[in-house]
């Protein structure tokens, strides 16, 4: 991490901005900007605070922190796959692994959770929009068979810290490029249960977009998104957000 500093009148030293520096490798693509609009991301106080506390088993939620600052656009539904977000913080490496092994699956579901609440705690909105009761109940119940496939299924919503709203509001030009923001395409769970809703088969889905069933299986696992041409026709046929 770099500091920037600016000298006021009486000579002394302010913090007004934080960079963080990586090297290209693994968790590099995650960072790339592919669309027009462009959001320059504001980190606060309290999550450089929280960045700084954290310690090597939180690492999932200094990614996930740093991801999310750059990622979470003010005035969007911002949501996600509980598979990208593990992806994010553990790796697509350990997420593969976890599917052959029982026990790295409940490590990796634990961590989850708690590195969902040191978000929480840098003021960042989490909320469960769509998934199942054992994820929403604060009564202790134990995870049910078959609770890792639904972890991923689960898609989650996040809503910018009330600092950084604060702030946006006050310089609106932390905005750029947002004549051009677009919209987000839906998450491949919502996609996939949309279509299993109409009773469309991937062929017959794939026939009606005019695309392959091996675009249909990309989109539905999260494994490409939707493109900004293909995104009206897709939610008009599958009556997502009707």
């Amino acid at each position: 991490m770099a500091r920037d500093f600016e000298t006021d009148k009486t000579g002394n030293q302010k913090l007004t901005g934080l960079k963080v520096i990586v090297q290209p490798g693994v968790w590099a693509k995650y960072f790339f900007n592919k669309s027009e609009y462009y959001y320059s991301g504001a980190i606060t106080k309290k999550t450089v605070q929280t960045l700084f506390s954290i310690g090597k088993q939180n690492a999932g939620a200094a990614r996930m922190l740093i991801w999310l600052a750059f990622q979470v656009k003010p005035g969007c539904r911002n949501r996600y796959s509980g598979k990208s977000l593990m992806e994010i913080a553990y790796g697509a490496a350990k997420m593969a692994a976890a599917e052959q092994d029982r026990q790295l699956r409940r490590q990796l579901a634990d961590d989850f959770a708690t590195d969902l609440k040191v978000v929480e705690t840098a003021g960042w909105r989490v909320e469960v929009e769509t998934g199942p009761a054992w994820l929403t109940n604060n009564d202790g119940a134990k995870r049910p068979i078959g609770f890792w496939s639904q972890l991923l299924d689960t898609i989650w919503q996040f809503e910018l810290p009330e600092a950084v709203l604060a702030e946006i509001t006050k310089s609106p030009n932390k905005l750029r490029g947002v004549e051009h923001q677009k919209q987000q395409p839906p998450s491949g769970a919502v996609i996939r249960e949309a279509r299993k809703a109409k009773g469309w088969s991937r062929a017959f889905f794939a026939a009606t977009m005019g695309k392959s069933i091996s675009w249909v299986d990309a989109i539905e696992i999260d494994r490409r998104q939707v493109s900004q041409k293909d995104l009206p026709k897709l939610l008009g046929k599958l009556e997502i957000g009707a």
